[in-house]
């Protein structure tokens, strides 16, 4: 009775089965999906189940460190459209529009602002850094919504320039 299959290639090899065991306990005690053994003639490799993990998509560019809760001044803004300034986010984080929940927003479209003064919050690494104006006018577009991430560099506000 001949069998149409091919031959095995462990056929004559004798693996101890403790040291089977312990690479397969060794698989599961850490991170490793593979492992692999090579002596003269003998090579054996024994690979874990590959479960799919999520990717975390990481900034093209890096976060400034954050070292205190200080105001920080918005990215230089960029002119658009005539007098209209962007300002950026100088991190990447959470959008508040406001110091509480409760509070009334920082500003809202229309309103006039002053350079230095508190447009919103951006929280980043459980840090809470206020973003000012680095020019005077009127807000005419809020990009961000309140309680959502923001890219770094991400437009925050436009506002018309009163200095034109």
């Amino acid at each position: 009775m001949a069998k149409n299959s091919p031959p095995n290639p462990l056929d004559g090899i004798e693996l101890p089965e403790k040291l089977i065991r312990k690479l397969s306990e060794l698989l599961k005690a850490t991170e490793l999906s593979e492992i692999e053994i090579s002596q003269a003639d003998f090579k054996i490799r024994v690979r874990g189940k590959v479960e799919s993990t999520e990717s975390i998509v990481l900034p093209s560019r890096p976060s400034p460190v954050l070292g205190s809760a200080a105001p920080s001044s918005a990215s230089k803004p960029e002119a658009t459209d005539g007098d209209l300034q962007l300002v950026r986010s100088p991190f990447v984080g959470t959008f508040y529009k406001a110091s509480s929940p409760d509070a009334e927003a920082f500003v809202q479209v229309g309103q006039s602002v002053s350079k230095g003064q508190t447009l919103c919050i951006v929280e980043a690494m459980k840090v809470m850094n206020e973003i000012e104006s680095d020019v005077s006018g009127i807000v005419e577009k809020v990009f961000a919504d309140n309680g959502m991430p923001v890219d770094f560099n991400a437009p925050l506000f436009g506002i018309r320039s009163s200095s034109g």
